[in-house]
This record gives structure tokens, sequence and C-alpha cells, in this order.
């Protein structure tokens, strides 16, 4: 089906300081940034912001999973940071946070066998909040949906069914293991709560990142071999 969902797969603790480093980049980035408290912040290569974040790039419960499925030989293409805040009341729950997409479709569309999507790309969503009730920008996806061929990519608002879409309700502390070539998207945050969520997406290591264009040296420097692979360091440097 493209997905697998770990539930509870982080600690209490981890949670909880998790959700404290999410709080404190937040803060931090709108300060930086002039901006209210009661608005919401997206980063890129959040790996560089929080130790807390960092960890979980290399985390020991789900790296030798993601080496199961996509092979050793590959980095982190990009850490995105999303930190949504509660949208007003009147917000229509219908309208998706990026509408329905399939990730990277224009990029890999010269890479496609027999039309279907490659696995270049594998992600893990790391859900810090509780994302337990509907509308709290719950991601939505079509299962199996990665499998579809152009044609069905091209047409499928014609033939899908509302019994097709799977909406992943998860406690905080949660893990998915997917392919974002699956059709998703992600409802309006209609709950008091801010929406805390991690994307880390890793691919082979011949493609370019996407977060960054080249990562910081420092950070680098001090981490280990299997982390510096994952950073996009090449040879001893």
């Amino acid at each position: 089906n493209g997905f697998t969902v770990l539930k509870n797969i982080l600690s209490d603790s981890e949670t909880d300081h998790l959700n404290k480093a999410m709080d404190e980049v937040a803060d931090k980035m709108r300060e930086i940034r002039g901006l209210n408290r009661d608005e919401s912040i997206t980063l890129r290569n959040s790996v560089v912001y929080h130790e807390a974040i960092l960890d979980l790039l290399d985390h020991p419960r789900i790296l030798p999973l993601i080496v199961d499925v996509i092979g050793w030989n590959i980095q982190n293409r990009d850490s995105l940071f999303d930190y949504k805040m509660p949208q007003p009341g009147n917000t229509d729950p219908n309208i998706l946070s990026l509408g329905w997409h399939f990730d990277y479709e224009s990029q890999f569309a010269g890479t496609t066998l027999d039309g279907r999507m490659p696995l270049l790309d594998f992600k893990v969503g790391w859900y810090v909040s509780d994302h337990s009730e509907p509308s709290h920008s719950t991601i939505l996806f079509v299962p199996g949906s990665f499998k579809w061929t152009f044609e069905q990519r091209k047409d499928w608002q014609h033939w899908l069914k509302p019994n097709d879409i799977y909406e992943l309700r998860v406690p905080a502390g949660s893990a998915m293991l997917w392919r974002p070539t699956l059709l998703h998207g992600v409802t309006p945050n209609l709950s008091k709560r801010a929406r805390k969520v991690l994307y880390f997406s890793y691919t082979p290591r011949w493609m370019r990142p996407s977060g960054y264009m080249e990562q910081d040296s420092a950070l680098i420097k001090r981490s280990s071999p299997i982390r510096r692979q994952l950073l996009g360091a090449m040879g001893d440097d």
C-alpha cells in the first residue's frame, strides 16, 4: 500500500523533548521574522535548528527500516518542520493544504517505469503532537496510488471514491514510513492546538538535496560517520 504506521514509536520523554524543541524553534523564528505568536512556521532543512530534531535523522528504531526499504547508500534530501497553528473556525474543512498531489511528479516524470512513479524518495513523518482527532491537519492519502499509471494520475478525479481515502489518525510520538508518490493532502487545523510534525526524506546519494544547497560544515564535522553520510558529506571532509 506504500505506507507503514508505527504508533507510539517514541517514548513519552522523547515526545515531550521534541514538543519543547519545536516550540523553541517556532518562537525563535517568529522573533526573527517579526511574526505574531498565532502564525504558523514552516522550515526546510530543520536538522540545523535543534539537536532534538537532528537526532531523528538516524534514529536507531527507524533508520534500519529505511535501509531495508531503500538501501544503505542514501542521504537526507530534506527535513521539513511544520508547525501549524489553529485556523479560523470558518475555514472550509474540505480545502486541503497544497490540494491533492503527488510529490515530485514533475521531477520524476523522466524516470518512470511504464508510467509508474519510481522509488527515488522515501519519507518518514514524525507526529509530535496528537493526531488522533480529525481536522487537526491530519494527512489524507490513497493507499496503493504510488503504483498508478500516468493515465490514472491524470484522471483520478473522475473515478476515485471517498472510501478509497485513508486518514492518518495517530497519537503523539508516532511515525509513518511512506512513499510520497502516494496521492495525498493535508486537512486544515480546526483544533485548538498547534499541529507539530516533521518530515524527513531519504534518497539515493546521487540525487541533489532539495532542502539545502550545501549542508552546514560545522554540523558535518561534529557528526558520526553514518550521520555525515546522511547529511550529504562526500569523502572524509
